[in-house]
């Protein structure tokens, strides 16, 4: 039988940390076998020319193009750049980093200035998949950056996209940036898009942003991973970090295709080391085995999300609010002003 293995993993965030401690975690890690890897490309490189498009960029998230351009990102096949950071540093910043995947021969979706959606294909043994990155509204919008951005998560636009191409495919994969901050339980209003994504012809739906795992859900004859989780990641140093250990996990979601349907999928765990690289949990313990099996089963716990959401606002948002007012007093009621229009009032 004629099929095409896919390793989807979760945010990629070379921190500056890693370039300051001499760490090239990207060659280090050992994934399954695949055909192809596909990621999140979170935090672009940076080069000391730019300029930061919000005041609250902080710059020891960014790697140095330099750095990066020593990095085996060839490891990955595809990576998407529809994720809140990816205009950080404007139109250069994101242009310099496009040039430099180029290079390396590394495409990129999710990202453009094509009003409807700029999608990647992948075809191997007579298999023809189209995978579609996408985000919510916000600062980052192609609306707000003269028409120049990551492709928007708008459910009518999206699938009606999906239906009017599926036709043309073995398959559609959606890969959003989205769900709660430091919930593992997924919105329910993602919960609802998944489905609908599905309805409409995808065959799968795999997510990032939220920085921690969530379930994975088999729904009609397609399947959806909420969230991966952060994959190379340094949790310590982003803002207003709270200790945590459910954020040194991620997931590789496997999954295997033919030209019809799924054949099979395979969560694998990942764990941060000492050095924040991810290596595979190979053989989990007991409180892991039994925090990675309740999370499917918390899928649409819609009192369990809200707590989840409203302790992350309370508590880490909190924080984050006290250092940037401390750093920018007017810039951060600006910001927190806008955050909690996207955010509550929703």
């Amino acid at each position: 039988m004629m099929s095409v293995n896919l390793n989807f993993l979760g945010d990629i965030g070379l921190f500056k940390s890693y370039e300051d401690n001499n760490v090239e975690p990207v060659s280090e890690i050992h994934l399954p076998k695949s055909d192809f890897n596909i990621a999140n490309f979170e935090f672009i490189g940076y080069d000391n020319t730019f300029n930061k498009n919000y005041f609250d960029v902080q710059i020891k998230y960014f790697p140095s193009l330099t750095f990066l351009d020593k990095c085996n990102l060839e490891k990955f096949d595809y990576l998407s750049l529809a994720n809140n950071h990816i205009m950080d540093f404007g139109v250069e910043g994101i242009e310099r980093n496009i040039h430099l995947l180029q290079k390396k021969n590394i495409y990129y979706f999710g990202f453009g200035c094509n009003e409807n959606y700029n999608p990647a294909e992948i075809q191997k043994n007579n298999i023809k998949i189209l995978l579609i990155g996408c985000i919510g509204k916000g600062r980052w919008s192609k609306g707000k950056n003269d028409g120049y951005g990551p492709d928007e998560l708008d459910i009518s636009k999206l699938t009606n996209f999906i239906t009017t191409n599926k036709s043309q495919y073995s398959h559609i994969i959606v890969y959003p940036h989205w769900g709660s901050e430091l919930v593992d339980v997924p919105n329910p209003t993602d919960i609802k898009k998944a489905h609908e994504i599905i309805d409409a012809g995808a065959t799968a739906v795999i997510g990032t942003h939220s920085h921690i795992i969530q379930g994975v859900e088999n729904y009609k004859n397609g399947v959806i991973a909420y969230g991966l989780g952060s994959f190379i990641y340094s949790p310590k140093e982003e803002f207003g970090y709270i200790k945590n250990k459910k954020r040194e996990y991620s997931i590789c979601f496997n999954i295997e295709l033919d030209q019809e349907s799924i054949v099979d999928y395979k969560v694998y765990y990942y764990l941060l080391d000492n050095k924040n690289i991810p290596r595979m949990v190979i053989s989990p313990t007991k409180k892991e085995i039994n925090y990675f099996n309740k999370l499917n089963t918390t899928i649409g716990n819609k009192s369990l999300y809200k707590r989840g959401k409203y302790i992350s606002l309370l508590v880490r948002e909190f924080y984050s609010l006290l250092l940037r007012f401390f750093i920018n007093p007017r810039a951060a009621a600006n910001h927190y002003l806008l955050y909690l229009k996207d955010k509550i009032l929703l």
